[in-house]
């Protein structure tokens, strides 16, 4: 289930949360219980962009694969810091017989606990909408495969055909999945050592359909998205290496590095903020300019081939070099994960107001860095102040350095998980508080190889 949306009473004083669970016929059989989060002081009842997924495999073995002996159950309480399970305020019991592979979108009123749905609901309780879709995967044995694979391969042995090849036309076909469709093409591609054939030929197909270069790899195609995922995959030891210390320091230190005056506190000064924030950029630049050596050899060489299609299909256009790989080094890499630590694994917390507010204008700078710019960071007019100190030639040619480093791939090894065999979340859960009820949850991406998980 995705999106709980709910309406009850007095949203001051209740701190809401959700248990989910699929239940057999008289609760004989359940899956594993799942938690949202607990809403503190909402403005709504709404669990948004949190998704829910139940493997119903064995439960549906015990129900002679029939749905409708199959139910979502949603328990609704309000943390009330005493007891461990919160206080109770409704159920829901929704059964699955008519949820299809599409979303199925629909008001629930609550009941009181363990009753039935279909019973006549006590309407003082409030009301609840679920979004559940259900789905069933077929994994096949190898072999079945195999022909959809030779299609996949052959549209690499004619590159001159990729935009009428299979891989072109299933992202055309599904372009809401293009993130989906690239990552899968991406592991497939990888295991079989020719990933960088594959968004070679990709990346060639989006500069044929470029008449500007100043909007080269910009947009959201397969070729970018491969590449992200490609980054993602190879990319994120070296991302950690490179981001973590620096980012651990701005967090740890927390210096106001505010330079808004609408936004200063009364005790802040605009000077010191200043030089906060110059010496956070500073940081991180450094960090970045003296990792291109440190680069994997996979993106390296990738990159490489990737500035000479930029220079043969623009020869005329100066620095295109440089801007081919910066697009996708910077703007889809450094820069969001400065921006957002948490999600590239480089943090397991999200940083409080004032260093988040931080991250973002040292995140600016850094992706003006990348677009080589000497001038304004960002059109807001309290940004003169710090592009003057740091966006001038010296810090754009050490960009332009790190870039020709990131190319170099003599004395470069892959320090990555190629031979991954799965990757996936690990959840670890410490609890805390007198009560047990409150709890820690720290989430990291492991990817499983031969050696074990690294």
């Amino acid at each position: 289930s995705s999106g709980i949306n709910a309406e009850y009473g007095d949203l001051q004083k209740v701190q809401p949360y959700a248990v989910l669970e699929i239940v057999g016929p008289n609760n004989s059989i359940r899956t594993k219980v799942q938690e949202t989060k607990t809403l503190r002081r909402p403005t709504s009842m709404q669990w948004k962009n949190q998704t829910y997924e139940f493997k119903l495999n064995e439960m549906l073995k015990r129900c002679q694969d029939d749905l409708s002996n199959l139910s979502l159950r949603v328990d609704f309480y309000h943390h009330n810091g005493v007891f461990r399970e919160g206080t109770f305020l409704g159920e829901v019991l929704a059964n699955l017989a008519n949820v299809s592979d599409t979303w199925s979108d629909r008001w629930y009123f609550l009941c009181p606990k363990m009753s039935d749905i279909v019973l006549q609901p006590n309407h003082d309780l409030g009301s609840l909408r679920l979004r559940i879709e259900y789905k069933e995967d077929h994994i096949l044995p190898n072999t079945h495969y195999q022909p959809l694979l030779q299609l996949l391969l052959d549209s690499l042995d004619k590159p001159q055909e990729i935009e009428t090849s299979v891989i072109v036309l299933i992202s055309t076909l599904f372009n809401e999945q293009l993130i989906n469709i690239a990552q899968s093409l991406v592991r497939i591609f990888l295991h079989l050592n020719r990933v960088e054939e594959l968004l070679l030929c990709l990346t060639d197909l989006d500069m044929s359909k470029t008449s500007n270069p100043n909007t080269l790899f910009r947009a959201n195609s397969l070729a970018t998205k491969g590449v992200d995922e490609l980054m993602k995959m190879i990319g994120r030891p070296y991302l950690r290496g490179v981001l973590k210390p620096t980012l651990d320091k701005i967090h740890k230190e927390n210096l106001p590095c505010e330079i808004d005056p609408a936004r200063l506190r009364s005790n802040d000064t605009l000077d010191c903020n200043l030089n906060n924030l110059t010496q956070s950029i500073d940081g991180v630049y450094s960090a970045i300019v003296n990792s291109g050596g440190n680069c994997p050899y996979t993106l390296s060489s990738l990159f490489s081939n990737l500035q000479k299609q930029a220079v043969n299909r623009f020869p005329d256009v100066e620095e295109i070099q440089y801007t081919a790989v910066s697009g996708f080094v910077f703007l889809r890499l450094f820069a969001p994960a400065i921006l957002n630590p948490k999600l590239f694994q480089l943090q397991y917390r999200r940083p409080n107001r004032e260093t988040s507010r931080t991250l973002t204008l040292v995140s600016k700078v850094i992706q003006s860095l990348g677009n080589l710019d000497t001038h304004q960071a960002g059109k807001e007019k309290y940004m003169e102040a710090i592009s003057q100190r740091v966006l001038d030639m010296k810090h754009v040619n050490g960009v332009k350095r790190f870039l020709e480093d990131v190319c170099v791939t003599e004395r470069k090894t892959d320090e990555s998980c190629t031979n991954c065999a799965k990757e996936g979340t690990l959840v670890e859960y410490r609890v805390t508080g007198i009560t047990g009820r409150e709890y820690s949850k720290r989430k990291k991406l492991y990817p499983l190889s031969e050696t074990g998980l690294t």
